[in-house]
């Protein structure tokens, strides 16, 4: 089992969890629900959901959700708080429904920093960008509302005000407003001092699109391309859809480069934690297709990783691209975003956090949704959350399991279930996975913001011929083998 890019997540742009039991408002939940249930008024309902945001039980959140919607459909006061509270949950399409009936002049804080999540999401930048102006012209008055309006103008490439708007929400932050602030002073450190030193310009740009051969690593089945790093190389980088808007390399080869380090922050992976370096590549060459000023982190990696990779694109990079997987002829291609379709059938895609590909399916027909990760070799797998509603009477007890990750300290748990069905792109899997996998409760879920069943690797991309993804329109196009 080669799990990758599930374990390497650079705290970049998304948050990463903290310490849950320092969450102070986890004890305060049963007595929010209780008193919502037993009064439900519009404002019981608001300030329960609350509570379970902050504390970050997304499974009462939702109920708390349904029963308020259902309770006062007219209410626009609940229509943020139960948007947000679907969302977490995973309740994609319910989230979605909300968020459209949300009015753009609405002054509601939550309701804003809802649309800017749920449509940049969707790609419906320019309904996202006009919540984003209008909470900033509300004034925002926490460090999570703040966090939404700079990620926005990321997005934007708006970088002129970037550095002082980091600070101030890295000032505001508090811990004792529970989630997501719990861990939000980790995902911003080391933000302010890159973004000082590389300047307004846009990073990850894309110079000239082309193609690139794209083979297999023998020992871990992962798609990779040999790579010029400022005019030295090559070296080879695997592709990680599941990865993030980063160049991951081993600290031995940024030294081999003369690469500067911008700022440290931490990455936290299923091992625990450690320090990373931030730097700027002034380009990057795969075959045909140059980038420039990418985004990079650089750390120890781990060992049993030095003879096989050099480093781990994250697909982000690409993200004003469409690019395209071609397993048949072993080829990455990028192209300029585009209204045609790509060959192939076209699938649901969300791309959300930082770049992470997100697809609806099905498993046992109830509706789940399926993080999309070329960078795990020979897995898929069901959150244990979601296998213990499946097969209750199941004794399903956690197993350690060797990973390739970074950090201290931890272990990957996994979890022997009974296979399940699956239905996806119009394909049907029977019997299918058979294990657990506990990040994707424990670390992916709270980091993305969206409570993810399946993690989708590379078993299922090699089936396809071809898989692209327009990143600027949130469009895919899966093409199977016979």
């Amino acid at each position: 089992m080669n799990l990758i890019s599930c374990f390497m997540v650079p705290v970049m742009l998304f948050l990463t969890p903290g310490d849950e039991a320092a969450n102070p408002w986890k004890d305060k939940v049963p007595a929010a629900v209780t008193k919502a249930e037993n009064s439900p008024t519009h404002a019981n309902f608001r300030a329960a959901l609350d509570v379970a945001y902050r504390a970050d039980d997304w499974r009462a959140g939702v109920k708390l959700a349904r029963a308020a919607l259902k309770q006062h459909p007219a209410n626009c006061s609940l229509q943020g708080p139960a948007a947000r509270a679907l969302w977490r949950a995973g309740a994609m399409e319910e989230a979605e429904r909300v968020v459209d009936a949300i009015s753009k002049d609405t002054d509601d804080r939550v309701g804003l920093t809802a649309i800017i999540e749920i449509e940049m999401a969707r790609g419906r930048l320019d309904r996202a960008r006009a919540a984003a102006k209008r909470l900033d012209k509300l004034g925002p008055k926490s460090a999570l509302e703040l966090y939404y309006v700079a990620g926005q103008r990321m997005a934007d490439d708006q970088l002129d005000d970037i550095v002082p708007l980091l600070r101030k929400t890295a000032k505001l932050v508090d811990a004792d407003n529970g989630y997501p602030e719990t861990f939000l002073a980790e995902a911003l450190d080391g933000l302010p001092e890159f973004f000082e030193a590389i300047g307004t310009e846009p990073f990850n740009q894309i110079a000239r699109h082309g193609s690139a051969d794209m083979p297999l690593v023998a020992a871990l089945g992962l798609p990779y391309c040999d790579a010029i790093i400022n005019g030295k190389g090559p070296y080879r980088l695997i592709l990680d859809t599941g990865g993030s808007i980063t160049l991951s390399i081993d600290d031995d080869i940024a030294e081999e480069l003369g690469l500067e380090s911008l700022g440290v922050a931490s990455i936290r992976g299923v091992s625990g934690k450690q320090d990373s370096h931030q730097s700027l590549i002034e380009e990057l060459r795969l075959g045909e297709i140059t980038c420039r000023r990418v985004m990079a982190r650089t750390f120890d990696m781990p060992d049993v990783m030095e003879p096989l990779a050099d480093g781990i694109i994250g697909m982000g990079i690409l993200q004003r691209a469409r690019v395209t997987l071609d397993f048949e002829h072993a080829r990455l291609v990028t192209a300029p975003s585009a209204a045609t379709p790509a060959p192939g059938k076209r699938a649901e895609l969300r791309i959300i956090g930082d770049a992470k590909l997100i697809t609806p399916l099905l498993v046992q027909d109830e509706p789940a949704l399926a993080l999309l990760d070329s960078g795990a070799g020979n897995v898929v797998a069901v959150s244990p959350s979601r296998l213990k509603k499946l097969f209750p009477d199941e004794d399903l007890k956690p197993l350690p399991a060797a990973s390739v990750g970074v950090g201290e300290g931890g272990s990957a748990d996994i979890y022997v279930a009974p296979g399940v069905d699956m239905k996806f792109w119009d394909r049907q899997y029977e019997d299918y996975a058979g294990m657990g996998l506990g990040v994707l409760d424990s670390l992916l879920s709270p980091i993305l913001g969206m409570q993810t069943d399946v993690l989708l690797g590379m078993p299922v991309f090699r089936e396809m011929k071809s898989w692209t993804i327009d990143y600027p329109k949130r469009q895919m196009w899966v093409e199977w083998f016979d």
